[in-house]
């Protein structure tokens, strides 16, 4: 089959740091080239491409309308943008959605996919649609038995909706390092409320921005344990990819 992986424009694939839905357009696009298919991926400009599939470098969601101009170009579409863009314009074509996230504009609800149960049954109940679970390259992650240390590690974007002062409290009370890492995409007051457990426990508490790489995977392998309140004050997490990566 033919087959175009539309990866969103925000961050390269594969992600240098933070990512989710980039990371796993890449790993579908290796994935179903290693099946035998023909795969194109649409990345943000100075993406790579995994093994020979072939690449689009794209900066704007709106752009793909005009990009994509013909269903003769492939068999299949997965879509990975935030909006949708090509099946709004297209509606009739050959497009998966995937949503990744607890929001969706319902007249952007052509063909969704959902990535948990949780997220479908919990924000969703009426879409049609099926669940199919994120997954990683685990050659990526290779297993790790060596001695674990002491601290406590919390991986993600720096928001509210995370209750990252829950890991800070947890730190406290139990007396172990908390090291947070991940986009500070807050609002002022939150980021204020974080960075002052950091400072009134500075042998404890460390904020720092996104990391990725072997040093994510250095930090995975060697933390006592993740912290990962997934449904903290009504908050229903989508996917949880880095609960994947700690296991």
């Amino acid at each position: 089959m033919r087959i175009f992986v539309i990866a969103s424009p925000l961050i390269q694939v594969p992600p240098p740091n933070y990512s989710g839905m980039e990371r796993e357009a890449g790993i579908l696009a290796k994935g179903l080239r290693l099946r035998g298919h023909e795969v194109t991926l649409y990345a943000k400009t100075g993406s790579t491409a995994p093994l020979d599939c072939h690449l689009v470098e794209y900066d704007d969601e709106n752009d793909l309308p005009s990009i994509i101009t013909s269903p003769d170009d492939f068999d299949a579409v997965l879509d990975f943008t935030h909006n949708k863009r090509l099946s709004m314009a297209y509606p009739d074509w050959k497009i998966a959605n995937s949503f990744q996230v607890m929001s969706m504009n319902h007249t952007n609800g052509i063909n969704p996919v959902f990535i948990s149960h949780g997220q479908k049954a919990g924000k969703f109940p009426d879409a049609e649609g099926p669940v199919i679970y994120y997954g990683l390259d685990l050659d990526e992650y290779p297993l790790y038995t060596g001695r674990r240390d002491d601290y406590l590690l919390y991986l993600g974007q720096i928001i509210p909706e995370k209750r990252i002062e829950w890991a800070c409290e947890v730190a406290i009370r139990t007396n172990r390092p908390l090291k947070a890492y991940g986009p500070w995409w807050t609002p002022p007051d939150y980021a204020k409320l974080l960075r002052r457990y950091e400072s009134e426990y500075p042998h404890l508490i460390s904020l720092n921005d996104s990391v990725g790489g072997q040093e994510k995977i250095e930090l995975l392998q060697h933390a006592y344990a993740l912290i990962h309140p997934p449904g903290a004050m009504g908050w229903c997490e989508a996917g949880a990819i880095v609960v994947l990566e700690a296991l």
